[in-house]
């Protein structure tokens, strides 16, 4: 039973606050899907996976403002990151909510389907994507999440990682010899 009271709500967002941080940090894809009406904390950490679809009857909407709550769940992380610090600001100050196909629009989903067969379209997608070997897909989500503002390094990063590329080529190559 949901009673509202301020302690229920800081362990709901510990909680929240959580899965989100183990979300950015898995080294396999995610895939989300938003059904229904989504609040900003739920938003917000689908905004950690890899890929996130919505139904056409999905929205966003912005119920922190109601609440008088900040958004919460990474939003105000991810969202300027994904969409630049003014159009965070128009979404996150609007009292109406975002279609999927805004949303989209964005970039803020991937895609926006069917409600019917959403879970089917889901899956196949996922699937497509299991074809990627798991060392390529833990490489290229560790240069995509990389926190640098300086090329220099990050390009170092880079070279890291393209070596340890290599030599797990070059293992591979003498293992099946």
């Amino acid at each position: 039973k949901y009673s509202g009271s301020s302690l229920q709500i800081e362990r709901q967002i510990i909680t929240l606050n959580q899965f989100v941080r183990k979300i950015s940090k898995f080294s396999k894809l995610l895939i989300f899907g938003f059904e229904g009406d989504v609040a900003p904390p739920f938003f917000g950490a689908g905004l950690a996976a890899d890929y996130r679809f919505g139904t056409d009857e999905m929205t966003f909407q912005p119920s922190h403002i109601k609440l008088g709550m900040p958004p919460g769940g990474g939003l105000g992380f991810f969202l300027p990151g994904l969409i630049g610090l003014r159009k965070t600001r128009d979404l996150l100050f609007s009292d109406q909510p975002t279609s999927a196909r805004e949303l989209h629009r964005l970039g803020l989903l991937d895609g926006n389907l069917p409600s019917e067969g959403f879970r089917d379209e889901c899956e196949k997608i996922a699937d497509g994507l299991a074809n990627i070997p798991l060392t390529s897909i833990r490489e290229i989500k560790s240069i995509i999440n990389f926190n640098s503002q300086n090329l220099m390094e990050f390009l170092e990063y880079e070279d890291r990682a393209t070596d340890r590329a290599i030599v797990r080529k070059q293992s591979q190559m003498r293992t099946s010899r």
